[in-house]
């Protein structure tokens, strides 16, 4: 973290300051932003406020603005009030997922939308990128693409089983409710998404990512080893299941 930062301009002139503090998860992706685009060879030029960063490659200049699905204050206040997605009933993840989580990124992508970077000088006719990452509990990483997806296309992909057959049912979504609030789904069909190229997410902005690359890159000790473990898809179209993937 500290060679990819060497390269790194912090316009803003907090980042040090964010990142031990209250701000850590979100420099942290910043930073795996910029190294990401670094490593992918494209031009990136920070000399604005805003977006993050505006990056060039093969002719095409894009916006990319960076923001993360945080705790609330009293769950922060509350060490996340110690739950964990692991804690909860597969029916109750299965709600959460519906509703709370697509909640939880409409309202920072809300929050972007509304900082209007289109009619920016340096954003003017030219593709708007959101880059997100949940970071509002502990295993958050592990489980909300699933919810990101619902909200953003306002569709919902769910498997059933009917006489010994898995079956997907798809069904479309006009809202998420979760207590007393009420988001409207589906985010590209809100006022002003038009202006919005893409939504980009990824689960692995984190200092595991940093420590892995780090060790692939040399700057580790002999006497450390890295275990990877985690769930891939499986692409055969006939299998609705998940293959599980160790990698070492």
């Amino acid at each position: 973290m500290n060679k990819v930062y060497e390269y790194f301009n912090d316009i803003d002139g907090n980042f040090v300051e964010q990142f031990q503090t209250t701000g850590f998860d979100a420099r942290v992706f910043e930073l795996y932003l910029f190294a990401y685009l670094l490593e992918s060879d494209y031009k990136i030029k920070r000399n604005y406020e805003r977006p993050d960063f505006l990056v060039e490659k093969d002719g095409l200049t894009v916006a990319i603005e960076a923001t993360t699905v945080n705790p609330t204050i009293h769950k922060q206040k509350a060490n996340n009030d110690g739950k964990k997605s692991t804690d909860t009933t597969e029916d109750e993840l299965r709600e959460r997922l519906r509703n709370e989580v697509p909640i939880k990124f409409g309202s920072p992508l809300f929050s972007k939308l509304n900082k209007k970077y289109w009619e920016l000088p340096q954003c003017k006719n030219i593709p708007i990128v959101l880059a997100i990452e949940a970071f509002h509990e502990e295993d958050s990483l592990s489980y909300t693409s699933n919810a990101l997806i619902q909200y953003l296309y306002g569709k919902r992909h769910e498997l059933h089983s009917d006489d010994g057959q898995d079956i997907v049912f798809k069904s479309d979504i006009k809202e998420h409710l979760s207590g007393s609030k009420t988001i409207p789904s589906m985010f590209f069909q809100q006022p002003n998404t038009e202006y919005i190229s893409a939504i980009l997410f990824t689960n692995s902005g984190t200092t595991a990512k940093f420590k892995r690359m780090g060790y692939y890159y040399g700057f580790s000790s002999r006497f450390i080893k890295m275990y990877r473990e985690g769930l891939c898809y499986d692409f055969n179209p006939t299998d609705l299941g998940q293959n599980h993937l160790r990698m070492t």
